[in-house]
């Protein structure tokens, strides 16, 4: 790497320093959540299941919020043409995050108090402030071209502030369960959920097509009353289902919004040539990555719908259904935020990191094994077995989890090779 393009781009260090470590929190806890899997489906492994309690939080707050804050510190000033004064800010944010992670991890397989979880709570609420001031900051005003995309990136950002706070405060009232309906939501549709919706309206180019700017604002603007609405059903006491169910119906028109809006399931009419006003200058073999980014982004927007439906149903039966809340947290965690990833990070990440951006054979691998081990778990949550009278997910379901790591691994490995034109 010369010393031109480290002086161009000083953010590319830290970028790979945040996909670094929330990748390795994302296979610990994608590997312990394979484990307890396998457990429920009567696959007999001797798993402990006092570890399997760092899952959510690895995942949300370890793999999630470090790969779009590392991955932001560097697409935001790429995006607006802006260059970073000083990184110091950034790589508090990292010690912060990461700190409190570990803080998280130590404290559940060692059993410490409740206080240490209220500290991880202060370390993760500090390092969303300085994500959402940094993000804010480089954002400005919308831009004329692509300025729908932009709301949604500081909206991003505010929700972090909102998850932490909901967090801190769910620790004062000693529930520490990571699985309620405010932290989903927030964390999976609000957090990163609005930063995927700006980042396909901004690299809208990669489909060789147009979105549609009223529908996009629209979808910005239920997206905005929904995180409000999940918010308050977090911190209100007596009217959180309320508030819940108004705001996981809320995300299912946001969600309805942003599809239409960038024509996901439509025959593409418009083609945009390189080199034009709406692309992006990482494009290289506009065809090949087009096919490949709609491959991924149907994938995603498929799995977004089933989400918001099933979140909807499981918030208004009043949290009753496994079977609902498990495919509804999953089909948006692996569904729809993983088939974004498999979209965006070979075709993305790799002008971000300085290299040169694939143009051909770009495997549909990881997106095959991610949605068949999706249909494996969505369809064994809905058919269990009897095991001696005793209900149970079928020994099938625990494939799933094996294939998630393949698929997992499979992206890891493109992303390292970052194969050019040849």
């Amino acid at each position: 790497m010369s010393e031109a393009v480290e002086q161009a781009r000083p953010e590319r260090r830290l970028t790979i320093l945040f996909i670094a470590t929330g990748g390795s929190f994302a296979f610990f806890a994608t590997a312990i959540g394979a484990l307890y899997l396998a457990e429920l489906s009567g696959v007999p492994v001797g798993f402990n299941f006092i570890p399997f309690a760092t899952h959510p939080y690895l995942q949300i707050f370890g793999f999630l919020a470090e790969f779009v804050i590392g991955v932001a510190n560097s697409i935001l000033p790429l995006f607006k043409s802006k260059r970073r004064e000083s990184l110091a800010l950034a790589y508090s944010s990292f010690v912060l995050i990461t700190v409190a992670n570990l803080v998280i991890l130590v404290s559940i397989l060692l059993n410490f108090s409740g206080s240490a979880f209220e500290l991880a709570g202060a370390l993760i609420l500090a390092s969303s402030i300085i994500f959402a001031y940094e993000t804010l900051r480089i954002l400005g005003r919308p831009s004329k071209l692509l300025g729908e995309a932009e709301p949604f990136m500081a909206l991003s950002s505010v929700t972090f502030i909102l998850l932490a706070l909901t967090l801190l405060l769910q620790y004062a009232r000693a529930q520490q369960e990571t699985f309620s309906p405010a932290l989903i939501y927030l964390s999976l549709f609000g957090f990163v959920g609005s930063m995927i919706y700006g980042v396909e309206h901004r690299t809208i180019a990669f489909r060789m097509t147009k979105y549609r700017k009223k529908p996009a604002l629209a979808g910005f603007a239920l997206q905005s009353a929904a995180v409000a609405a999940i918010f308050l059903g977090g911190v209100v006491a007596g009217y959180s289902g309320f508030f819940e169910g108004l705001g996981s119906v809320l995300f299912l028109g946001a969600a309805g919004l942003v599809i239409f809006s960038l024509k996901i399931f439509e025959r593409r009419t418009v083609t945009l040539p390189i080199g034009s006003k709406v692309g992006n200058p990482l494009i290289v073999s506009p065809r090949t990555i087009a096919s490949y980014s709609n491959a991924c982004m149907i994938s995603g927007s498929s799995w977004l719908l089933l989400a918001c439906v099933l979140g909807a149903l499981w918030v208004i039966q009043g949290e009753g259904s496994f079977a609902i809340r498990d495919s509804f947290i999953h089909s948006a965690a692996i569904g729809f935020i993983g088939s974004t990833i498999v979209a965006f990070g070979p075709v993305l990440l790799p002008g971000v990191l300085s290299k040169k951006a694939p143009n051909r054979n770009l495997s549909l691998w990881p997106l095959i094994l991610l949605n068949a081990s999706l249909i494996l778990r969505v369809a064994g949550n809905f058919f269990p077995v009897s095991y001696g009278g005793t209900p149970s997910l079928p020994a099938w379901e625990s494939a799933s989890g094996i294939l998630i790591l393949a698929s997992m691994a499979l992206l890891m490995r493109s992303l390292h090779l970052g194969r050019g034109a040849g």
